[in-house]
C-alpha cells in the first residue's frame, strides 16, 4: 500500500503551482470533458472552451452547461453539438432547468426562434404557459397546432391553439374530444365551424339570390303597370347592391342587361304617355301622402297630451281635406282607414280631457288633505271623509294613474292614522275632562284667576278637540254645560280682579313717594326704584285694565329719585356703556373671524380655543343697559351659532373620518401579510388627529374602538412573527439534521459500502438542494453552510480515503498475481510440473481481481507463463520478444518511481532522468496540465509494473531490487 503525501515546501512547488493549468485545458479530450461534465466552470469559460476547442464530445458537454442562447442557437446548425444544443435549448427555454435567463428573455428567444421542430417541443412540453404561448404564436402547421390544443393542461393555450386553427378536420377533431374538457374552446371550435359552413355555402346562395332577383326583374314591365313596376326597379335595385360578398361577373351582366332593357321600354312608354304616366304619378303621389297621413295620425297620437293630440287630429284632418278636395271615393280603403282612425283619436281625446279634469279636481281634493295634515289644530272630520270620498270618485275614472292613487292612498293612510290617534287622544281627553273642570271651580273659588284662565283655554281648547273628533255621549254634553257656567264666574272675578289692582297699584304709590325723602346711599335708593319698577311691571302685566292717573303719579315720584341720585346713575350709565362698548367689540371680533376664517384651512384647535376665550370674556364683561341688552346678546348668540354650526359639520367630518380610520384598520385584522398589515397600521395612526372634540364619553368611545383594533392588528403580527420564528428555528433544524447525517454517514462505512455510502450521500445532497428554498435565520445561514461543507469535506474525504484503500487493495492483489506469474516466467526447470501444480493453486486462491481490463491483461500474463510449461521451446522464444519491451517499459517505471519516491536512479539513469525531468517541466508551464509523477500517481504506476511482464533474467534482478527498494521507501514514508 503506497500513499506519499504531497510536498509543498520548496521554490519548484511554487513554480509548479504558478504554471498548472485547469483540467479543461488538458491535452486529453478526455479530461476535458470530464472536466466539463463536473459543472464548476462559469459560463466565460464555457464559451472560451466552446469557441476554441475542436472535440465533438467536449463541445457536446459544454452544451449540455451552457447557459447563453444566443451561442446555443448558432450551435444548433453545427454537425457535431447540434442535438446537444438544441436539448440544451429546449431544457432552458422550456423552464425545465434554473439558469441566469429571466423569462422575458427566453420568451424573446422563442419568439426569434426558426425551428418548428423546437417550436413544437416547447409549445408541447413548456413548464411555463407564457413560454407555451410564445411557442404557439409561431407554429404554422395545423396538426402540430392541433397536438397542442388536444393535449395541452391551460385553458388559455387550448383556446389560442384553436383561434389559429382554421380547417375543417382540426376543428373537428377538437369538437370530437373537448367537448366535455373544455367548453370554451368546444364552442369556439364550433363557432369556427359554423362560420366556415357559412363561408363555404356562400357562393351557392348568393347565386339563387341573383337568380331570383334576375327572374323579378326579367318580369317588370310584361302587365303594364309602368309606374309600379319601376318603383319595383328601384327596390331591385337597393337588394341587389346590399347582397354581401364577390358577385359572379356573369350575374352582374345579367343583371345590367335586364335592367337596362326595361328601363328603354319604360322610357318608350313615357314618350307614348307622357299624360297619363303624369296623371298616374300624381295619384300614386297622393296615395303615398295619404298613407303617409294615415301613419303619421297612428304613431305620432301615441303618449300625446290633450292638447297636442287636439292639434294633432286638426293637422292631419285639414291636410287630409286638402288631399281628396274633389276627389273623394277614389280611395274607398285609406278614406275608411282615416275615417275610422280619425273616430278612435277623436274618442281618445274625450277620453283624455275627462281624465285632466278628473286629475285637476283630484289634486284640490289631496291639496285639501295635505294642508288638513299641515295644520297644528285638529282635523274636522266630516270634512276630510267628504274629501277622501271625492277622491275616490275621481280615482275611480283615472285608472290609468298609478302615481295618483298610490300618492292618494298615502295621504288616506297618514289621515287615518292622525285621526286615529285624534280620537283615542280626544277619548283620553274626555275622560280627564271632569277631572280638569273641578280643578278650575277650585282655583276660581280660591281666587286664582290667572292660573284658571290658562286652564280654561286649556279645557275649552279640549272640548273643541272631542267635538271635531266626532266623540259624543252624555258626558260630553254635560262637560260643555259645567264648563259654560265656570265661564261666567271667570267674567265675575275678573271685575273682583280689577278692584284689587287698583289697591295695590296706590300702595306702590305711596312706596315711592316715600322713597323720594327717605335717607340712605344712592346706590340703596336706586335699588329699592328698581325693585318697585319691576313690582309695577309684574302688575301691569298680570292686570288686564290700566289707570292712567295711577300711572303718571308713578313716574312722577320716579323721576324725583332719579334727580336726586343723579350722579349716582352716570356713573353706573357710564359703566354699562363701556360694557356695552366690550360686548360690541367681542361680538364686532366674532363677526370678523366669520367673515375672514379660511374654513378649508383653519387650524381647527386654534378656532376651538379661540371661541372658548370669547365666551370667557363675554361673561366676565358687567351689565349693559336694558335697551342694548336684548339685542346684543342676540347678536353675539347669532354670531355663536354659526361658529358652532361649523364646529358641528367639522366635528361631524373628523369623527367620519375616524370611523374611517377604525374600519380600515379592522380589516387589517384579516390582512394575510402581517408586515404590510403593520406598516397600514402605523401609517393609521399618523394619521389619527382630532380638530373639533366631541363629547367625552363620545370621544372615550371611539378612541378606545381604535386603540383595540389596533392592538388586534398588532397582536396578531407578533402571533405571525412568533410563528415564523418557529418555521425558521423549524426549516433550521431540518437542514442541521442533514448535516449531522451527513456527518456521520461514513464514520462506520467500509471499503464494500461505497457505492451505498455513495447513494446516501446523494439523497442528502438531494434533500439539501429541495430544502434550499426553505426560509432561515439570518444570523444562522453562514455557520449552516460552513457546517454543510464542513460535512460534505468529510464525507467526500471519507469516499476517497476507501477508495483509496479498494485500490490499495486491488494492487495488493494484483501484486499476488504477478509475483505468481513472475515465479513461472523465471522458473528454472520448465518442466517443473510440481512448481506449476503450486502455482496453479495459488493463482486459484489468490483474491479476485475486481477491475476486468487488469484481470484480462494478468490472466494473460498469467497464460504466456503457464505456456512455458506446455511448449517450452516456442513459448521462450516469445517470451523473449515480449521480454525485451518489457525490459524498456519497467526501467522507465522505476525511473519515475523513483521521481516520486526522491531517491536516486542507477548512474546509467541520471542523463536520461535529468531529460526528463526537463521535458516535464517544460511540458507543464506550456500546457498547464496536472503532474503526471505527483503522489496520487503512485499507485497507478506500480499497478502498472504488475501489469507489466518482466523482464530477462539479466534485467530482472535489478530492475526487481530498484522496485523493492522504491516500494520500501514510498511505504515507509507513508506510515511516517
Amino acid at each position: 500500500m503506497i500513499i506519499l503525501p504531497p510536498r509543498t515546501n520548496g521554490w519548484k512547488a511554487m513554480i509548479l503551482r504558478f504554471f498548472k493549468k485547469p483540467r479543461w485545458q488538458h491535452r486529453d479530450p478526455g479530461v476535458r470533458r470530464i472536466a466539463v461534465e463536473a459543472g464548476r466552470l462559469d459560463q466565460e469559460t464555457l464559451l472560451a472552451i466552446i469557441r476554441d476547442d475542436g472535440d465533438s464530445g467536449v463541445r457536446r458537454a459544454v452544451c449540455g452547461k451552457l447557459e447563453h442562447l444566443p451561442t446555443l442557437m448558432n450551435l444548433v446548425a453545427t454537425a457535431d453539438a447540434g442535438n446537444a444544443a438544441r436539448l440544451r435549448l429546449q431544457e432552458i427555454l422550456g423552464g425545465s432547468c434554473i439558469t441566469s435567463n429571466t423569462l422575458e428573455q427566453r420568451i424573446r428567444q422563442v419568439s426569434s426562434l426558426q425551428d418548428f421542430d423546437l417550436l413544437f417541443a416547447l409549445a408541447r412540453q413548456g413548464d411555463e404557459v407564457a413560454i407555451r404561448r410564445a411557442a404557439l404564436e409561431r407554429l404554422t402547421d395545423p396538426g402540430q397546432i392541433l397536438a397542442v390544443a388536444l393535449d395541452d393542461s391551460a385553458s388559455s393555450i387550448r383556446l389560442l391553439a384553436v383561434e389559429m386553427l382554421g380547417d375543417r378536420a382540426s376543428l373537428t377533431k377538437v369538437v370530437q374530444h373537448l367537448g366535455k374538457r373544455d367548453k370554451t374552446a368546444y364552442r369556439l371550435a364550433r363557432g369556427k365551424l359554423k362560420e366556415l359552413t357559412e363561408r363555404e355555402a356562400m357562393p351557392a346562395m348568393l347565386a339563387t339570390r341573383c337568380q331570383s332577383l334576375c327572374a323579378q326583374l326579367e318580369r317588370l314591365g310584361q302587365h303594364g303597370n309602368w309606374a309600379e313596376d319601376r318603383a319595383r326597379l328601384t327596390h331591385l335595385e337597393q337588394l341587389w347592391g346590399e347582397m354581401d360578398g364577390p358577385l359572379d361577373a356573369l350575374w352582374q351582366n345579367e343583371f345590367e342587361t335586364l335592367r337596362s332593357h326595361f328601363l328603354e321600354r319604360y322610357a318608350a312608354y313615357r314618350s307614348d304617355n307622357q299624360s297619363k304616366l303624369a296623371a298616374a304619378e300624381r295619384q300614386l303621389q297622393r296615395r303615398a301622402e295619404k298613407q303617409a297621413l294615415v301613419t303619421r295620425l297612428q304613431e305620432e297620437s301615441r303618449g300625446l297630451s290633450a292638447e297636442a293630440l287636439k292639434l294633432l287630429i286638426e293637422d292631419c284632418e285639414r291636410q287630409w281635406r286638402d288631399l281628396t278636395d274633389g276627389e273623394e271615393g277614389q280611395e274607398p280603403a285609406l278614406e275608411q282607414a282615416f275615417s275610422q282612425l280619425q273616430q278612435e283619436q277623436r274618442q281618445h281625446l274625450e277620453q283624455l280631457n275627462r281624465a285632466k279634469s278628473a286629475s285637476n279636481e283630484l289634486m284640490i281634493e289631496m291639496r285639501r288633505l295635505e294642508a288638513a295634515l299641515g295644520a297644528e289644530s285638529p282635523l274636522e272630520i266630516a270634512t276630510v271623509h267628504q274629501s277622501i270620498k271625492s277622491g275616490q270618485a275621481l280615482l275611480d275614472e283615472l285608472s290609468a294613474a298609478p302615481h295618483l292613487r298610490e300618492r292618494f292612498d298615502t295621504l288616506c293612510q297618514e289621515i287615518t292614522a292622525r285621526f286615529d290617534a285624534q280620537r283615542s287622544l280626544a277619548h283620553e281627553r274626555l275622560q280627564h275632562l271632569p277631572e280638569q273642570l273641578d280643578k278650575l271651580a277650585d282655583w276660581l273659588d280660591q281666587g286664582e284667576l290667572k292660573r284658571a284662565e290658562g286652564l280654561h283655554a286649556a279645557v275649552r281648547s279640549q272640548c273643541d278637540l272631542i267635538k271635531r273628533s266626532g266623540v259624543s255621549g252624555s258626558s260630553r254634553a254635560s262637560s260643555e254645560q259645567r264648563l259654560r257656567e265656570l265661564s261666567g264666574k271667570i267674567v265675575e272675578l275678573r271685575n273682583w280682579r280689577k278692584w284689587s289692582t287698583d289697591q295695590h297699584r296706590e300702595q306702590l304709590c305711596d312706596q315711592i313717594e316715600q322713597l323720594v325723602n327717605s335717607e340712605g346711599t344712592d346706590e340703596a335708593i336706586v335699588d329699592r326704584l328698581r325693585q318697585l319698577q319691576r313690582d309695577w311691571n309684574r302688575l301691569e302685566r298680570s292686570a288686564s285694565h290700566n289707570s292712567s292717573l295711577l300711572r303718571e303719579r308713578f313716574d312722577l315720584a320716579a323721576k324725583d329719585i332719579q334727580r336726586r341720585c343723579q350722579t349716582f346713575l352716570e356713573a353706573q350709565a357710564e359703566l354699562r356703556h363701556n360694557n356695552r362698548l366690550e360686548k360690541e367689540a367681542l361680538c364686532a371680533q366674532l363677526e370678523d373671524f366669520l367673515k375672514t376664517a379660511d374654513w378649508e384651512q383653519i387650524d381647527w384647535k386654534k378656532a376651538v380655543k379661540a371661541e372658548r376665550e370669547t365666551r370667557a370674556a363675554w361673561r366676565r364683561t358687567g351689565e349693559v343697559s336694558q335697551r342694548y341688552h336684548r339685542a346684543l346678546e342676540s347678536r353675539f348668540r347669532r354670531g355663536q351659532r354659526k361658529i358652532e354650526s361649523r364646529f358641528a359639520q367639522e366635528r361631524k367630518q373628523n369623527l367620519a373620518f375616524r370611523r374611517g380610520l377604525i374600519t380600515r384598520m379592522k380589516t387589517l385584522i384579516e390582512n394575510s401579510d402581517s408586515e404590510q398589515s403593520i406598516t397600514e397600521a402605523r401609517k393609521l395612526q399618523q394619521q389619527w388627529h382630532t380638530t373639533v372634540t366631541a363629547s367625552r364619553a363620545e370621544e372615550n368611545r371611539i378612541w378606545q374602538e381604535f386603540r383595540t383594533a389596533a392592538d388586534q392588528v398588532f397582536e396578531r403580527h407578533r402571533n405571525s412573527q412568533q410563528l415564523e420564528q418557529r418555521q425558521l428555528e423549524h426549516n433550521l433544524e431540518q437542514r442541521r439534521l442533514l448535516c449531522q447525517r451527513l456527518s456521520a454517514l461514513g464514520e462506520t462505512a467500509g471499503e464494500e459500502d461505497i457505492e451505498q455510502l455513495e447513494r446516501a450521500a446523494d439523497e442528502i445532497h438531494e434533500l439539501w438542494r429541495e430544502s434550499s428554498n426553505l426560509a432561515l435565520p439570518k444570523k444562522q445561514q453562514e455557520p449552516l453552510e460552513i457546517e454543510w461543507q464542513s460535512a460534505q469535506a468529510k464525507i467526500r474525504q471519507r469516499i476517497d480515503l476507501l477508495l483509496t484503500l479498494r485500490a490499495q487493495t486491488e494492487v495488493a492483489a494484483l501484486g499476488i498475481r504477478a509475483g505468481l506469474c513472475h515465479r513461472l516466467e523465471t522458473a528454472p526447470n520448465p518442466g517443473d510440473m510440481a512448481t506449476l501444480a503450486e502455482v496453479e493453486k495459488a493463482w486459484n486462491e489468490a483474491p479476485e481481481i475486481v477491475s476486468s481490463a487488469d484481470r484480462e491483461i494478468i490472466e494473460q500474463r498469467y497464460r504466456t507463463a503457464r505456456y512455458l510449461f506446455d511448449e517450452p521451446v516456442k513459448a521462450r522464444e516469445t517470451l523473449l520478444a515480449t521480454q525485451l519491451d518489457n525490459t524498456a517499459i519497467r526501467s522507465r517505471l522505476c525511473l519515475h518511481l523513483e521521481i516520486i519516491a526522491g531517491i536516486d536512479s542507477p548512474p546509467e539513469w541520471t542523463e536520461e532522468r535529468m531529460a526528463f525531468q526537463v521535458a516535464r517541466l517544460t511540458g507543464r508551464m506550456r500546457d498547464g496540465t496536472d503532474d503526471p509523477l505527483s503522489h496520487a500517481n503512485a499507485l497507478e504506476l506500480e499497478k502498472n509494473w504488475y501489469l507489466t511482464g518482466s523482464a530477462p533474467p539479466p534485467q530482472a534482478e535489478s530492475l526487481e531490487a530498484r522496485f523493492q527498494a522504491i516500494k520500501q521507501v514510498l511505504t515507509g514514508a507513508t506510515h511516517h
